[in-house]
């Protein structure tokens, strides 16, 4: 995962495509999936809002630990994608990914976005 200290509201969906095409662009293996006869890959041919999901923001650092033990361990059709993210945005702090974020808030940022991928 990552997490992003913000001084707004925090990263949407917009944002994070902005931001995440130019990964595409170099490194093409992010449009890829696996060929439905499982023995190579294939390109995807979706468009970026379809690997991102925009969730509630953690509340707490447990909500959050159960949520990256959720996410990761869940099934993924690997034929339909080869990745995904989730995308939340609350108030700095909340979800105890960021460390130190009282001396953020001093520093005026407001939130935290936090990104989870798996590949």
């Amino acid at each position: 995962f990552i997490a992003l200290a913000n001084t707004d509201e925090g990263m949407n969906i917009e944002e994070f495509e902005q931001l995440w095409s130019e990964v595409m662009k170099k490194h093409d293996r992010f449009r890829f999936r696996v060929r439905e006869d499982g023995k190579c890959f294939e390109e995807a041919h979706k468009p970026l809002r379809e690997y991102a999901s925009e969730v509630p923001h953690p509340q707490n650092p447990i909500e959050f630990k159960a949520r990256i033990n959720s996410f990761l361990t869940s099934p993924m059709n690997v034929k339909e994608q080869g990745w995904e993210v989730s995308l939340s945005s609350g108030p700095i702090g909340t979800s105890g990914a960021i460390l130190d974020s009282e001396d953020l808030m001093q520093q005026g940022y407001k939130s935290e976005t936090v990104a989870l991928f798996r590949v």
